[in-house]
């Protein structure tokens, strides 16, 4: 083996190795997107049983949160489960943030209404408080999705490995953008 054949091999095993090495990082990157959105799909979930534990009280006071809600809820849901089996497509993450902003459009709509249909505004606040909660905690998890993602964008288009992204199918990956109505859909305090 002359010196050209040498350096050739080495030159080979370096770019091999590095090749692995980014590969892995890309793939920890993404199972980061991945667990962090476990995350936004269990607050999603709680608060659509925010949602329902709502208009259940509201129901035992002969009102209802309007089917729109509760529809765009569902829809959220659904747009979760897309997004649950690639959290890392950027094309499920923007359906799931469309339908994150119907549901905050709705419960924004909705939420005058509210206060005049229950009869009793005592039991009426701790569900509305629920909601809250539950809609802060998805912000955090959502912002955390947001960090994941942004982290796995950067290391997509850093050279070199956006030579090896692209050829090995790492795309860009989706953020999740909080709905144009996150301060309407706060609750507000009812005064008893």
């Amino acid at each position: 083996m002359n010196a050209w054949q040498i350096a050739i091999l080495v030159g080979a095993g370096v770019l091999a190795f590095w090749a692995v090495g980014a590969s892995q990082r890309l793939l920890r990157l993404r199972a980061t997107i991945q667990s962090c959105f476990q995350l936004v799909d269990a607050q999603l979930r709680r608060q659509d049983d925010a949602l329902a534990a709502l208009d259940a009280v509201l129901r035992e006071q002969r009102a209802a949160l309007p089917p729109q809600v509760l529809a765009a809820s569902r829809q959220a849901l659904a747009a979760a489960a897309l997004l649950r089996e690639a959290a890392h497509q950027s094309g499920r993450a923007r359906g799931l943030t469309m339908a994150e902003q119907v549901l905050a459009s709705a419960i924004a709509t909705a939420r005058p209404g509210l206060q005049s249909q229950a009869q009793d505004q005592a039991a009426l606040q701790p569900a509305l408080e629920a909601l809250q909660a539950a809609t802060h905690q998805l912000d955090l998890a959502r912002e955390s999705f947001d960090q994941a993602v942004q982290a796995y964008n950067a290391a997509v288009h850093q050279f070199p490995t956006r030579l090896l992204a692209a050829l090995s199918g790492f795309g860009r990956a989706g953020r999740l953008q909080p709905p144009e109505h996150a301060a309407e859909h706060e609750p507000q305090r009812v005064q008893s």
